[in-house]
């Protein structure tokens, strides 16, 4: 049996020391992890040597392995905050009347509003009473 040794490229070594590549567990690993992509996406598709590509291919990777299991995206392609904050905005609906709506503090809204905090059955419940829509409106 034969194997074959890839010697890895400086570049990719100088990402893996700065961000390793191992599955990502929490927010502050994933805003990290995105933070990574952007720098290298500013350089763009043909600015990349083939360590940066490797790295940016594999880290893309685990960073859609994160969004899936905790951001999930309904079919229309937008996230339940996403969907909530286009509803506030249409229907101009402040903060401070969605707090209340929700039965919740102002900065918990800008939480909920910015993805960092979920929405509960309760809040769901009362948005789709407030909105008349079907509740799985705010599910993925």
């Amino acid at each position: 049996m034969t194997t074959t040794v890839t010697r890895l490229s400086p570049t990719y070594l100088k990402l893996i020391r700065k961000f390793p590549l191992r599955v990502i567990s929490s927010e502050a690993e994933y805003d990290a992890a995105i933070s990574m992509i952007q720098d290298l996406a500013i350089k763009g598709e043909h600015g990349l040597d083939n360590g940066e590509a490797d790295y940016l291919y594999a880290l893309s990777s685990l960073v859609e392995s994160y969004e899936i299991a905790h951001h999930p995206i309904g079919p229309d392609g937008l996230r339940p905050h996403e969907r909530l904050k286009w509803l506030s905005d249409e229907s101009r609906l402040s903060q401070a009347k969605l707090a209340k709506l929700l039965g919740v503090s102002q900065p918990l809204v800008s939480l909920i509003l910015l993805g960092k905090r979920e929405l509960t059955i309760s809040h769901i419940r009362r948005l789709s009473e407030h909105f008349h829509i079907n509740p799985r409106y705010f599910m993925a």
